[in-house]
């Protein structure tokens, strides 16, 4: 009797050993799996986010625009995730959109008009008189041209291709007393479209100055008085990875 109290006693306790060893190393291994997908300092989190601020909205309004008027708005882009973004911004097409301004006529077409039939034996200059400009700040950086001579076409003659570093004509806005070289200003877009196409590094604030102007170029420009333009402006990611959004 006391002999099969020993092998019963000596098998109970081989069993729970086994149960020991085996709970043992189940526990090892599903930690081992865990620390497996831990994220990597480069990993992209849902707390990365690119973050768009727009001073007094979204929306650009005029109406009876004369010559000399303009408006600006400031945009701020920051990013505050761990890699670089690459992001537009331009004018929504899903939003209301217009610009009724045309080509502008110039001091010769005028000159010959004739209010009767309404039409000119003139050469009209095809000049592009409602524009706009983008400066750019990254960081405590100093302000710069974000349309540079390389990038923008001339705006005086509607048919330009070609790219200068000599500005065809330079213009002082009425509206803010800033200096305008013609090729560091872009026609505003008929339709919208993208007007920023840019990056902002990782932990960056970069901010936009955005203004359009309607130049007063000292001729008459009948042609464009009064007219109306309202945009709204809309961000978005390009090929944005996964777990970023904008804010």
């Amino acid at each position: 009797m006391e002999k099969k109290n020993v092998v019963f006693l000596t098998v109970l306790a081989v069993a729970t050993l086994l149960t020991a060893v085996v709970g043992t190393t189940f526990a090892y291994f599903t930690a081992t799996v865990t620390n497996t997908n831990t994220p990597t300092a480069s990993s992209i989190t849902t707390a990365d986010k690119l973050g768009i601020t727009y001073d007094d909205g979204t929306t650009i309004n005029g109406a009876l625009i004369k010559p000399g008027w303009a408006k600006s708005k400031t945009i701020t882009v920051t990013n505050t995730g761990n890699v670089d973004l690459d992001f537009t911004i331009g004018f929504d097409s899903t939003a209301t959109y217009t610009n009724d301004f045309v080509a502008g006529k110039g001091a010769a077409w005028w000159a010959a008009y004739d209010p009767s039939t309404q039409t000119s034996t003139g050469s009209a200059t095809n000049t592009n008189d409602f524009v706009y400009t983008i400066t750019k700040k990254v960081g405590s950086g100093s302000v710069a041209d974000y349309i540079t001579a390389s990038s923008a076409v001339l705006v005086d003659n509607a048919t330009a291709t070609d790219n200068t570093t000599t500005p065809v004509t330079t213009y002082t806005a009425a509206a803010t007393g800033s200096t305008i070289n013609t090729y560091k200003a872009l026609a505003v877009p008929a339709s919208a479209s993208t007007i920023i196409s840019d990056t902002v590094a990782a932990n960056t604030t970069n901010e936009y100055v955005l203004t359009i102007y309607f130049l007063e170029t000292n001729v008459k420009q009948d042609e464009n008085n009064d007219k109306t333009f309202t945009g709204t402006l809309k961000a978005q990611i390009v090929n944005a990875p996964a777990g970023v959004q904008v804010q």
